[in-house]
């Protein structure tokens, strides 16, 4: 029986509810996926059960080749028990002992992990297949290609995890930039964006016979832009004394400073730091400008904006000298209300009204020695 017809047999055995405990998931599926592989299934010193060197926990499997040099480590879970503790777990052993690949599975789901890569545990993961629901042929050449006996040996599967985490990484990177690179581009007024306002505009017009105008365009844009949208703050291409970008309607605009009483009925649509302009996309977009004015006080001085955690009721005191009864600045997202995550463990509330934005600001401005009117925000 090949590759392909223990795959299927695997297949028809989890859909029936054949396996029963997770020693069946080793023993009745991953062993034997490895003797069909080409792995001396018996030779204790190549494919060691519950290997344990390290003192930190007992993977199900460690291959390895020669003895004493390790490839891949293999841990496995019961179907549909895999979860963020069985992650670590697997890492644990991983980056003590070196393990070049690292495999989690339950039998149906297999996840393979680049430890050496860089990042999460997720981003760390080049490929996953599911059995059941994967092409079976897809999910051989899978297991060929990473886990192979003679490959392996020779360095080969290594090589290719290695190629396919970079592959991986760079499609992940581009997918996390297209969003901040749309952003830019219908924040900018440039040959590009009348270009792509134009040809929109064409085909809807194709369509439904109407051309829209660019505004509508660019609003419809704005709906697409995940909240999200991470990446450093870039001033809009102008001087600050010149026309508000003309993506922006200008009836109506007027100037003003953070000292300025009440900004709760008015809509932002840009603003100035230390010289620089920077245009609000999104309509009502006093939480873009809390964020991004958050972004480059962090741009500007990391080591002081982290340490704001440290001392927040010193910072977040209003001109009345009444603190605040609110978490700003905070480790994780778990107690705000709406979190915004600026790096892996530091998080800042935007659940603000354009009032409280303004004076929180006023706070974070005399925290780093700034005049208050060293911003300038464009109202409409």
């Amino acid at each position: 029986m090949g590759l392909s017809e223990d795959i299927e047999d695997i297949k028809t055995k989890i859909t029936n509810g054949y396996y029963r405990q997770e020693t069946d998931i080793v023993d009745a599926i991953v062993k034997r996926l490895l003797q069909t592989l080409g792995w001396p299934l018996f030779d204790t010193h190549i494919i060691a059960r519950e290997y344990n060197n390290s003192g930190d926990g007992r993977p199900d499997l460690a291959l390895f080749h020669p003895t004493g040099r390790p490839i891949i480590v293999i841990e496995a879970k019961y179907i549909s028990r895999i979860t963020d503790d069985s992650k670590e777990q697997l890492f644990r052993y991983v980056l003590k002992e070196g393990f070049p690949i690292a495999i989690l599975t339950d039998g149906n789901d297999w996840h393979f992990y680049l430890p050496s890569g860089q990042g999460k545990y997720e981003e760390r993961n080049f490929c996953s297949i599911n059995l059941v629901e994967d092409d079976t042929e897809y999910c051989s050449n899978v297991f060929k290609k990473y886990m192979d006996y003679n490959d392996c040996v020779s360095g080969k599967s290594i090589d290719v995890a290695q190629s396919d985490y970079k592959t991986v990484q760079n499609k992940r990177r581009i997918q996390e930039t297209l969003p901040a690179a749309l952003l830019c581009l219908i924040s900018e007024k440039s040959p590009a964006q009348e270009l792509l306002l134009e040809y929109l505009s064409e085909k809807v017009k194709e369509i439904v016979g109407v051309i829209p105008d660019n505004e509508t365009v660019l609003d419809f844009l704005n709906t697409i832009i995940p909240d999200d949208t991470q990446g450093e703050i870039i001033p809009s291409p102008q001087n600050p004394s010149s026309s508000i970008s003309k993506t922006i309607k200008t009836q109506s605009i007027k100037e003003y400073s953070l000292l300025d009483e009440r900004h709760a009925k008015t809509e932002i649509v840009s603003f100035i730091f230390e010289n620089n302009q920077y245009d609000i996309i999104r309509k009502k977009g006093w939480k873009e400008f809390y964020v991004k004015m958050c972004k480059l006080l962090l741009q500007k001085d990391r080591s002081k904006f982290i340490s704001s955690k440290l001392h927040p009721d010193t910072i977040f005191v209003n001109e009345n000298g009444r603190k605040r009864d609110r978490t700003i600045v905070a480790g994780n997202g778990d107690n705000l209300t709406r979190g915004e995550q600026l790096l892996d463990s530091l998080w800042i509330e935007t659940n603000f009204n354009p009032d409280d934005i303004c004076e929180l600001l006023k706070c974070w401005l005399k925290y780093y020695g700034l005049s208050k009117n060293s911003v300038k925000i464009i109202l409409r």
